[in-house]
């Protein structure tokens, strides 16, 4: 049988404060398909209100290069010309978006 995962608590959270939104673009050749370890990455799975959309050649192929681009972009690329570098090769990503719907614990990060 699994172990619960520890809590992990907000402790200044007040309700009615607003809701997170999480963005997150991971570049890499990403098995989407494959099951996520609980024991290594220390995760139940995509919360709930979380989505997770894969894009790469074969699927909305613009998607990977339309985030490098702009004054983010350009941050990255002088903050770490060497990882940039990595990423601007890359011809896919991973988008996880959305918003938990639990948000009176920081778990869904």
């Amino acid at each position: 049988m699994a172990t619960e995962l520890e809590m992990w608590k907000r402790k200044h959270y007040v309700a009615g404060g607003g809701d997170p939104f999480l963005f997150y673009v991971v570049y890499g050749n990403i098995g989407a398909s494959a099951p996520l370890s609980r024991t290594i990455y220390r995760s139940n799975g995509a919360p709930n209100g979380i989505d997770v959309m894969s894009y790469g050649p074969d699927k909305h192929a613009d998607v990977p290069g339309s985030f490098r681009d702009g004054y983010l972009w350009n941050e990255f690329v002088a903050d770490d010309p060497e990882l940039s570098a990595t990423v601007a090769q890359c011809d896919r990503c991973i988008i996880l978006r959305g918003t938990p719907t639990d948000a009176t614990t920081l778990n869904y990060l």
